[in-house]
């Protein structure tokens, strides 16, 4: 009777609580930059040269400046005076190591920042390094080093504190409280957990970060604190490959531990890296929903060359404005913009379009844990509407009338529910409709009953 009561409650919904002061954050990430990108001459650092390039970039291509000085400025133009900005990562282009070196890696990165304080002089910045932002790439040394020295001086006045300065010059990572009620940033370098950083693989805890995080985490609990997680490469399987993951295991499995254990201090976490518009969800030992991790899309417009993929490997650009309640500290809406590629290379126009507000287009209340875990049981159904929309959004909507067969929802909705690599096996491989899940079995005969009782007193 409790279960069926329960799925009663997340079919209805339940009305929100809190005040409404409502404030707004952007999030914006990968702007891969390409200094070497020219259209005059059909030249970028993928040598696409087999048609023109347009002024504001490529499907074959990273960003132009152009594209970037469009986006942070489009971002002023839509929300100029947001509450604090998101940055993660990734300024450097998809190019081999022998085409940069440390100096030109630290210029790309600093230029960006550069432009970011100026556009946004006010704003407090929370930044996070990405594993391009490193030379060579991917290579994070678990200790101080000249990159990290010069990225911190860069970003001093966004630390305004000596002790996260200081974390940051050792490791990459840095907490600071934040201006409003009792919140918490936590700025994490996650790419010492990518498979791709070969100096942390037999490393148990590179630069002692997950210690960190437990100190942190268990004193923000004491002092009754909200926590904004901050990082680029996230835990989990990437949706639109069906094998590919982006942490070492023993990582991903200590990172999903400490979140589900302090999942009561987490108002958000927020990640990036994959490109794609998506969220995931991790739950406790009772399966239930406790904690929402967002990964925004990326500006670079980027196909990437990794093989397999299920779907389109490029995306349009985009730039996310999220809404949150500033007495909780937790996430209420995205609202997300995106610039349709093909349409400005005709016009020679960016328009940055709003291209959907999660409110009105899912049909959620806010974006909380639960909230979202509705929506993934509206996902399951056979021929959701809500899931083909998400799907959309998910490449920024590059190509609108794309489908997701069979095994691509799997793998989608898997994504989203399973954060641990073997139940993101066996969800994937015994994936069943959204009929046979316990709540749609159970709303499906209530419903049935009350249809009964209904023709049953017309009948009379």
């Amino acid at each position: 009777m409790y279960l069926l009561f329960s799925c009663i409650i997340l079919f209805l919904g339940v009305p929100s609580v809190g005040s409404q002061n409502t404030g707004s954050f952007w999030h914006v990430t990968d702007f891969h930059f390409d200094p070497s990108y020219t259209s005059s001459r059909n030249s970028c650092h993928t040598e696409a040269k087999q048609r023109p390039l347009g002024q504001y970039g490529d499907y074959l291509c990273d960003s132009p400046y152009a594209l970037i000085n469009s986006s942070m400025y489009a971002m002023r133009d839509i929300e100029d005076n947001p509450d604090f900005i998101i940055w993660t990562g990734d300024d450097t282009p998809h190019t081999s190591n022998d085409n940069l070196d440390e100096s030109k890696v630290l210029s790309m990165i600093l230029n960006l920042t550069h432009l970011l304080m100026e556009v946004f002089p006010n704003t407090p910045v929370y930044a996070a390094l990405g594993n391009h932002d490193y030379h060579p790439k991917h290579l994070m040394p678990p200790h101080s080093n000249p990159i990290y020295n010069a990225v911190a001086d860069s970003w001093k006045a966004w630390f305004r504190n000596d002790v996260a300065e200081q974390t940051f010059r050792n490791g990459g990572f840095y907490t600071l409280p934040m201006a409003r009620n009792g919140s918490r940033v936590v700025v994490l370098n996650t790419v010492y957990y990518y498979t791709n950083d070969k100096l942390t693989a037999n490393d148990s805890d590179p630069a002692g970060q997950l210690a960190w995080l437990d100190e942190v985490l268990t004193n923000a609990t004491l002092a009754k604190e909200k926590v904004h997680i901050v990082a680029h490469v996230p835990p989990g399987h990437f949706e639109r490959h069906r094998t590919k993951y982006w942490f070492y295991p023993q990582f991903n499995k200590k990172f999903q531990d400490l979140i589900v254990k302090f999942s009561s201090v987490i108002a958000g976490m927020y990640f990036a890296h994959e490109h794609t518009d998506n969220f995931r969800l991790f739950y406790n030992q009772q399966d239930n929903p406790v904690a929402a991790m967002f990964i925004a899309p990326a500006v670079t417009p980027w196909q990437t060359t990794l093989p397999n993929m299920i779907g389109s490997a490029a995306n349009n650009p985009g730039i996310r404005l999220f809404k949150y309640n500033r007495d909780t500290s937790l996430p209420t809406d995205i609202w997300q913009h995106y610039l349709n590629l093909t349409q400005t290379n005709m016009t020679n126009t960016a328009n940055w379009q709003l291209e959907y507000k999660a409110s009105e287009m899912y049909g959620i209340r806010d974006l909380s844990p639960q909230s979202l875990n509705q929506l993934v049981l509206k996902f399951k159904r056979q021929n959701s509407e809500e899931f083909r929309k998400y799907y959309q959004y998910n490449t920024a909507s590059i190509q609108p009338g794309e489908t997701c067969g069979e095994l691509c929802k799997k793998v989608h909705i898997c994504s989203i529910t399973k954060i641990d690599y073997d139940d993101f096996e066996k969800c994937v491989i015994g994936a069943v409709s959204a009929a046979t899940t316990v709540c749609d079995w159970m709303l499906t005969f209530v419903l049935l009953g009350i249809n009964a009782v209904i023709a049953l007193i017309a009948a009379n």
